[in-house]
């Protein structure tokens, strides 16, 4: 569907979904000289990440096919519990940060 239920036209992009991908590698958390940051994620953790802000940060190995994106960690929504999550996974989710894992009532 092309448009909310407000009738508001919405891109493909506006309606992805998040997506899940493995942490390769960390930075060392120096900002400026200041105390290093403490990353809440590792090397080899499982992520569900918002896709709304990777856009910018895309790269692509071309020689193998793989795609990696270079993102900050208050982008992550929270760490999946095994390789290859999907969405039945969900109830596993360990939020990070701000964010929270709710069980949407019926209307």
């Amino acid at each position: 569907e092309d448009t909310s239920s407000g009738g508001i036209y919405l891109p493909t992009s506006m309606r992805s979904r998040p997506g899940f991908g493995k942490v390769v590698a960390v930075g060392d958390g120096q900002l400026d000289g200041s105390v290093p940051y403490q990353f809440q994620v590792k090397e080899g953790d499982n992520l569900l990440f918002s896709t709304f802000t990777v856009g910018r940060y895309r790269l692509k190995y071309e020689e193998k096919g793989e795609e990696v994106v270079m993102m900050r960690e208050g982008d992550v929504i929270g760490i999946m519990p095994k390789d290859q999550p999907d969405y039945s996974d969900m109830p596993q989710l360990e939020p990070l940060f701000n964010c929270v894992l709710l069980r949407m009532a019926r209307e």
